[in-house]
């Protein structure tokens, strides 16, 4: 299972987000996802599962791609479809639907981007890229939203009927009142 292969590294944090460092990197690569150690990726792990809405990166440059994984709820790794690449002003990153890639501002090696994603329930979500040739970022910030459990959703469900149930009964009563 792809899940007890992964061994843990370290991740630092700079001004300019968080990334990957792995021993022996060279210092001007560590703290970005950049796939230059052995199967890089950047593992944000949450307490429930959740939809991931948006994510904001930074220390980009032109060549830079964004590759991204969710684990379901019952440990399946699901490839989420966004393998753009960030291409300044413009680009959409290959990511379809409302919102997609937008670049917010910078210029060279230090571009900042913003993606709507709205995915489905995941309680984990790797971010990678698809080469090694493909520098770096970081991840400066993600937007999460809860999702209702079904029993939550059972509740309020079943909580509308009853008080549209006792509505009815009230205008009932009132009418034969009368």
């Amino acid at each position: 299972m792809v899940l007890s292969t992964l061994t843990a590294k370290s991740i630092r944090r700079e001004a300019a987000g968080i990334g990957v460092c792995w021993q022996g990197e060279a210092p001007n690569q560590c703290n970005q996802v950049d796939a230059d150690g052995p199967n890089e990726i950047l593992r944000i792990v949450v307490s429930e599962g959740v939809s991931l809405l948006t994510a904001t990166f930074d220390r980009v440059d032109n060549n830079d791609t964004l590759k991204l994984y969710g684990v379901t709820m019952d440990n399946k790794l699901v490839h989420l479809g966004y393998g753009g690449i960030f291409d300044g002003p413009g680009t959409t990153m290959g990511i379809t639907g409302a919102g997609g890639g937008a670049w917010l501002s910078g210029t060279g090696e230090d571009q900042v981007y913003k993606v709507t994603l709205n995915t489905g329930v995941y309680k984990e979500f790797w971010f990678g890229n698809n080469n090694d040739s493909a520098d770096g970022y970081r991840l400066d910030s993600i937007s999460l939203a809860p999702v209702p459990e079904p029993a939550s959703w059972a509740l309020m469900i079943a909580g509308f009927g009853l008080s549209g149930a006792a509505l009815r009964r009230r205008r009932t009563l009132g009418a034969t009142a009368a």
